[in-house]
């Protein structure tokens, strides 16, 4: 692969904040001195999982509180499934082990919102973890990074 003119890596390789040339770090977007302590931003105040239904309905509810003194406007992020002993599982529409969630704003500083949805099926489905969350603002900026939470 081609270096990124005046760095020392790949474009897959570099971190994404403007004007650095610095090598990400495992499993983000950007380099050790641009991360983003998410939690700082987005304060979990729980999360949980729920079998509902004999189906194999598994719902999630995430509840969290703006940090940040910017109106949120997007909270994204991935939810990965696992039975009871850690093994990867699919949902079983979609066939696949991660689901999407988006969670739509305003959601003003120091405000709560709740998030209580069925978010894929499997009667296994033993435990659930959120790795990297998005947070976009209504100004425009957003930021990813590590956020590294579970539930079962």
């Amino acid at each position: 692969m081609n270096k990124v003119t005046g760095g020392e890596y790949c474009y897959t390789h570099t971190c994404n904040e403007y004007g650095c040339f610095n090598q990400k770090n495992n499993s983000s977007d950007y380099c050790s001195a641009h991360q983003v302590n998410m939690r700082e931003l987005l304060r979990l105040d729980y999360f949980y999982i729920d079998q509902i239904n004999s189906a194999g309905g598994i719902e999630i509810c995430f509840d969290a509180t703006n940090l940040n003194r910017k109106e949120i406007k997007y909270i994204r992020f991935y939810v990965d499934l696992y039975n009871r002993v850690g093994d990867r599982i699919v949902d079983e529409i979609t066939d696949k082990s991660s689901v999407y969630v988006e969670i739509t704003g305003p959601i003003k500083y120091k405000d709560s919102v709740e998030f209580e949805d069925i978010i894929g099926y499997n009667d296994t489905c033993g435990r659930v973890e959120i790795e990297d969350i998005t947070i976009v603002y209504m100004d425009g900026t957003s930021y990813t990074g590590r956020y590294g939470y579970y539930a079962d």
